[in-house]
């Protein structure tokens, strides 16, 4: 309020924030939360009050939530006032964004006039009152506030409401808006003032039983803070005021853009780098909800930063390139367990690519039909001289440096003479698009990081896609029946006709309709018949 003197009022309280969010829809390119826009498109402002007759004027003012400047938005004049005789103006509509004048910083901090009860003396001084032999502030005896919360679902975790015009439950059909709510992992302390008639306000008072702890297990629940007040108010007080306190350090928000398998059994998270100022290496992230949807996390799982990178670290940035691929032929028996092979292949003068990379900084596979070994790293290797005549052959010798294990196992059933297809790889950086505007941040994995994280990441559902095909072999007609060997064919019964008792054993390979003999399997039928599996 303005006076008619041109005195200033203190500020009244603040409204309720004027924020309408979107869905939330992060974009991690732009680093920028859609759904943190404001979605107000005008405002009304009600319930205006102009006081005594002595206010001429009312400012109406603003201030963002990121900033203590405050801003005249309109200033309304009593004599401006176009209502009936004796009525002025209780709302006003605010349409655009533009502001005024600021007000000084300093009446952010003037909650009231701070006047003595008593004084003895008053005098003027550069034109300011001073008071002299005063008294000051009220004697208040002890304060007991009780604070706890309430917590409610969620309005879209509902299947049904009560309409509040027919009065009977109808399908929920609630469109996800967000609601006032307390943040979970939060301690709140609540406190109260006492004011009088003229203004003067008591400090806070606060009590034993006023903290409230808000566990993580609400944070999908509309939760809300109930305080009373069990003593007697004091004989001074006309009014009071509740004040809530919180004291934890700041957080931020962060959304996860993808993650990575680490070199040491961790994952590396990607985050936009303009959310980079937001961690350091003292920071423990809290996984809030899942990914990709909107189900909450109800446990808290706090996770160490181990490391940061700016830039895609070496062990996710490094990518396998084929340097050759081809058939060879084995010249010993290898399985699990083995760490040593032999093989003929092609000599460096008709595929050099052979040669020159079984190198210790790659890596070996071994496949064969629908049969593939895992990636195998190169201890040492070459060329075995004399152990062959043919000119475009040599036999090679790699040592690995680990053994073959169990995804190994079908080499078991193969020896000298056998044919595989070897590949090797060599490790290249490459700077992917999905690196780029990105950093890194390493954490530790463990079981809640797999059930919120990995199995519900779109972009890990499973695509198929044909790696090879295999045509069966067709037999000869006799008797209008086909026969031949069929890879999984039924079989007969044991003793069944000419069968032999191996018949119903050894039901993997067979004649086709007259039945599968047992006599005829051998254990190279998966080489010589290549089934998909």
């Amino acid at each position: 309020w303005k006076y008619i003197d041109n005195e200033y009022s203190c500020f009244s309280p603040f409204t309720e924030v004027a924020f309408i969010p979107n869905k939330f829809k992060y974009v991690s390119s732009d680093g920028h939360n859609v759904g943190m826009s404001n979605n107000v498109r005008k405002l009304n402002i009600e319930g205006l009050t102009w006081g005594s007759e002595e206010v001429v004027e009312l400012d109406l003012l603003y201030k963002s939530d990121n900033s203590n400047a405050v801003y005249v938005v309109d200033t309304l004049k009593r004599s401006d006032s176009t209502l009936p005789t004796g009525n002025l103006t209780t709302n006003f509509e605010i349409k655009n964004e533009l502001i005024g004048s600021i007000v000084e910083s300093n009446q952010l901090l003037r909650p009231w006039d701070n006047v003595p009860l008593k004084a003895k003396a008053q005098e003027i001084i550069g034109n300011r009152i001073v008071y002299g032999n005063y008294i000051q502030n009220y004697t208040v005896g002890s304060i007991k506030l009780d604070t706890q919360i309430t917590s409610t679902p969620h309005p879209s975790k509902a299947s049904e409401f009560l309409d509040p015009v027919t009065g009977i439950y109808v399908d929920n059909f609630f469109t996800g808006s967000a609601e006032p709510s307390l943040k979970s992992i939060r301690t709140y302390q609540v406190g109260v003032v006492y004011a009088d008639q003229f203004g003067r306000e008591t400090p806070v008072f606060s009590s034993r039983d006023s903290s409230v702890y808000v566990d993580i297990s609400n944070s999908s629940n509309i939760t809300n803070l109930q305080s009373k007040i069990n003593t007697a108010p004091p004989d001074f007080a006309t009014h009071y005021k509740y004040f809530i306190k919180e004291t934890s350090t700041p957080y931020y928000n962060l959304a996860l853009d993808r993650f990575y398998a680490a070199e040491d059994g961790n994952i590396w998270l990607s985050f936009p780098s303009s959310e980079r100022n937001k961690l350091d290496e003292e920071t423990y992230l809290i996984l809030k909800k899942q990914h990709d949807n909107s189900e909450p996390v109800n446990k808290l799982n706090r996770y160490k930063v181990l490391a940061i990178e700016n830039e895609a670290p070496d062990f996710i940035a490094n990518f396998e390139e084929t340097a050759f691929f081809g058939t060879v032929t084995l010249e010993n028996e290898v399985g699990p367990g083995f760490i040593t092979f032999r093989f003929t292949g092609p000599s460096p003068t008709v595929q050099p690519n052979l040669s020159n990379s079984i190198t210790s900084a790659n890596k070996i596979r071994l496949s064969k039909g629908g049969f593939e070994t895992a990636d195998y790293g190169i201890e040492k290797g070459g060329i075995i001289q004399g152990a062959t005549s043919n000119s475009d052959l040599d036999t090679f010798s790699i040592k690995m440096k680990k053994p073959f294990a169990d995804d190994a196992g079908w080499l078991a059933s193969l020896g000298p003479g056998d044919e595989v297809e070897l590949t090797t790889f060599e490790e290249k950086p490459k700077k992917l698009a999905e690196f780029e505007g990105r950093f890194f941040a390493k954490i530790n994995r463990d079981f809640a990081f797999n059930k919120n994280i990995i199995q519900p990441f779109s972009a890990l559902e499973k695509n198929y896609v044909v790696l090879d095909e295999v045509q069966p072999q067709g037999g000869s007609a006799s008797g209008g029946s086909p026969r031949g060997y069929f890879w999984r064919d039924s079989g007969w019964a044991r003793n069944a006709f000419t069968c032999t008792n191996t018949a119903g054993k050894h039901r993997t390979k067979g004649q086709g309709f007259w039945g599968g003999v047992g006599n005829f399997y051998s254990s190279d039928f998966r080489g010589r018949y290549n089934p998909p599996v």
